[in-house]
């Protein structure tokens, strides 16, 4: 009897690894048919775009080379996500290569106008994602919390940055300053994403970790942004000072007013008498293009302090009332997600090609130096 029961139970591990294998070999496989039916899919968009284009599709021209980095990019990140890592290095990677291997010439076919068009959009989608993510109680438990660990940390970088960058590189201090905030700037684009997919498997989300990183990501960007357009408006001004001084510390007020007044209006267009998909469709739509909307009208006026803080609060805003309809919310945090998704090859990619191996010259290890962070001060306080 002993014997016939330690053979059931070796029976049972056995039959137990036997569906874990066959569990992994089914995961690998559903990978590689999704990675085959984007490959489809590019390959579509790319015969659509000669098919309408032609020659101005073809080596040369410059929807060629942000196809070929995006592409690219995209299967970078792929290889990478293979070894666990996050995909954005393999993102970047590809960028970096895109620019400096001299047997691929297209980077010179990207304009400066559309490297930096394609940087705006994506800085919208992942803003808009980040104020869809915030969870509206937890963000009023831990306002406090948010500000100590956006401000402090920003503003201590900053004039530590300065101050080395001054001393070990001998540049003049509204230099160095406009450098500071510039080090000082998290990257929304990199911390967000990992965020929203802690949230979406309860990880820390009781705790309300997810919101409070997030609302701090945010809140650093627009001060690292507001202080370097005022550096840079000091330094390159012919105007009045004074009055430019004025308005570029307005600029995030003014942003923060305009997208609370769109997210309003979406809280009643269109009407929740229509039916769920051309609800989910008009909101996502309207939700987008006001975020990419505010942010571009604010540049051309010259106000480009104003979008950034319009698009965390569009979307803060009207996600209060849409959170009240739980599928109808998911839906279009999911569309925003596909955004993001179709954005991100561009973005890395486009920053790693701003990289080349030639402007990297002896100053390099007083640059690294330089973009040390500076130990985050104490913030005081306990999450529970």
């Amino acid at each position: 009897m002993t014997h016939l029961t330690t053979l059931s139970e070796m029976d049972k591990i056995n039959i137990l690894d036997v569906n874990q294998n066959r569990c992994s070999f089914a995961m690998i496989k559903e990978r590689l048919l999704l990675i085959g039916t984007q490959l489809v899919c590019l390959s579509s968009v790319a015969g659509t775009a000669y098919g309408i284009l032609g020659s101005s599709a073809l080596p040369g021209s410059e929807i060629f080379a942000l196809l070929l980095l995006a592409v690219s990019a995209w299967l970078g990140g792929v290889l990478v996500g293979f070894l666990r890592l996050p995909p954005l290095l393999g993102m970047l990677f590809v960028g970096i290569l895109f620019r400096n291997i001299p047997y691929i010439p297209y980077h010179t076919d990207i304009s400066i106008k559309w490297a930096a068009t394609l940087r705006d959009i994506s800085l919208v989608i992942i803003l808009l994602k980040a104020g869809l993510g915030l969870d509206p109680q937890k963000l009023l438990e831990l306002k406090f919390h948010v500000f100590k660990l956006s401000i402090i940390p920003c503003l201590l970088e900053t004039a530590a940055s300065a101050v080395l960058v001054h001393n070990f590189l001998s540049l003049p201090w509204l230099w160095a300053i406009m450098l500071g905030f510039i080090i000082s700037a998290v990257s929304a684009a990199v911390l967000v994403p990992g965020m929203l997919f802690l949230d979406q498997r309860g990880l820390g989300r009781n705790s309300g970790i997810p919101t409070l990183v997030m609302a701090s990501v945010s809140i650093d960007n627009i001060i690292a942004l507001t202080g370097f357009i005022i550096t840079f408006s000091i330094l390159t001004s012919s105007e009045n000072l004074r009055w430019t001084l004025i308005i570029r510390l307005l600029e995030p007020f003014i942003g923060l007013l305009m997208g609370t007044i769109i997210g309003v209006f979406l809280w009643y267009l269109p009407s929740d008498n229509n039916i769920e998909p051309v609800l989910v469709y008009y909101r996502s739509a309207m939700l987008c293009l006001g975020g990419l909307s505010v942010t571009f009208i604010s540049k051309r006026v010259g106000m480009a302090g104003t979008g950034a803080l319009a698009c965390v609060s569009l979307a803060f805003i009207a996600s209060l009332r849409w959170r009240l309809k739980g599928d109808h919310f998911k839906h279009i945090v999911w569309i925003t997600g596909i955004m993001w998704n179709l954005i991100e090859p561009f973005l890395f990619g486009l920053i790693g090609a701003e990289i080349t191996s030639g402007s990297l010259g002896k100053d390099l290890g007083f640059d690294d130096v330089c973009g040390v962070n500076t130990p985050d001060s104490p913030i005081g306080s306990r999450i529970h």
